[in-house]
């Protein structure tokens, strides 16, 4: 093994299992240890594409050991979402899939970056979506009115053709910055033309529905908002029978929308089993998962559980906290709910120290 010179590495070995015959060729793998440093250890390198099902992880004194089985569930998982995201962008290019799945997961910046330089620099690419992406990730990170300008400019090149995204993204800005009613026109609008296209339903038509269900429960209106969740899912549930991300969102919008009409333990079982759904398709400190955390820890205060709804606010601050290092209002969301609790718990400088990290975020 290579020394190192960092002082927080520790030895690790990897216990690995591979049941060639029942994975057949699913799994690619070779025998590297001619090509490697350390012959002796007798390295095996498998695909990037290889998953793994982690069983335990033991430390023997000395090491620690991971002990994991290959599996291919990793590929049936890729496959649906490359399926799925067909689907729902059946005219984008590669290249315009590509930056939307750097989006997708998380990596808002970079894909950004990706397609303002799809802008300046492909005579392939329609410049319409590639407009419509740039304001996708400024609207995941946040930048609302920067975002509504692309959305506007991708619009005008799309009015014609097909501009459902668009307006479902306008309607979504309209809706952060609280302007309950205009945004519902444009959600909508995607809808109606949503559903001319697609009659058996699509998962554009379930985001739509979703999207209208979460300006509905803002306007307090929840029995109409819970509607438009269940058609959601129904929807999806339909189109993706093996699982998709946007199952996740139905179920975490009818848990937030239980947890304002006070049923408690329902509310808590829809985002739970939001949660089991995202751990399979995000890696762990993605800000889907964050948004879960987010939402078990408020049914948990209400719960007047407080410590473990302390715990779980406090595990989505970590992640946006690292997925936005310069702010953003859903980070200002945790920083606010982590001080509610600590003052139900009758901590009241540190709440105030909480509130006040968030006043200053949103200013």
């Amino acid at each position: 093994m290579k020394p190192t010179k960092r002082s927080d590495a520790v030895p690790v070995l990897f216990n690995i299992k591979c049941h060639v015959q029942q994975l057949g060729n699913s799994v690619i793998f070779a025998d590297i240890s001619h090509r490697s440093e350390y012959p002796e250890e007798e390295e095996v390198l498998f695909d990037l594409s290889t998953a793994f099902q982690v069983h335990s992880v033991e430390h023997d004194g000395e090491v620690w050991v991971i002990n994991m089985t290959v599996t291919n569930e990793g590929q049936v998982v890729v496959q649906d979402y490359l399926e799925a995201t067909r689907r729902e962008t059946e005219e984008c290019s590669v290249g315009i899939m590509f930056g939307r799945l750097m989006c997708n997961m998380g990596q808002y910046g970079k894909s950004q970056r990706y397609f303002e330089q799809l802008l300046i620099n492909s005579k392939d690419e329609d410049p319409a979506w590639v407009e419509y992406n740039i304001g996708r990730a400024l609207h995941f990170k946040g930048e609302w009115k920067k975002a509504r300008k692309y959305y506007d400019n991708a619009y005008q090149r799309m009015m014609n053709i097909n501009p459902h995204r668009v307006l479902n993204n306008i309607g979504a800005v309209l809706k952060n910055e609280g302007n309950y009613d205009e945004a519902l026109v444009f959600y909508q609008r995607a809808l109606t033309i949503r559903e001319k296209y697609y009659p058996n339903g699509h998962l554009d038509s379930s985001a739509s529905l979703n999207n209208i269900g979460r300006v509905l429960e803002a306007q307090g209106k929840c029995d109409k908002a819970l509607d438009f969740h269940r058609r959601a899912l129904i929807i999806q549930e339909k189109c993706c029978p093996n699982g998709h991300p946007d199952i996740a969102y139905s179920l975490n919008n009818i848990g937030h929308v239980l947890e304002s009409q006070g049923k408690y333990d329902e509310a808590l079982d829809f985002q739970r089993r939001a949660r089991v759904i995202q751990e399979k398709y995000f890696p762990p400190d993605h800000p889907h998962i964050a948004t879960s955390f987010n939402y078990i820890g408020g049914v948990l205060h209400c719960q007047a559980k407080c410590d473990e709804a302390l715990d779980f606010y406090r595990r989505a601050l970590v992640i946006r906290e690292k997925y936005y290092p310069t702010g953003h209002p859903d980070t200002a969301l945790c920083l606010n709910n982590i001080g509610r609790v600590l003052y139900d718990q009758g901590k009241y400088d540190e709440a105030l120290d909480y509130h006040r990290r968030a006043l200053t975020m949103l200013e």
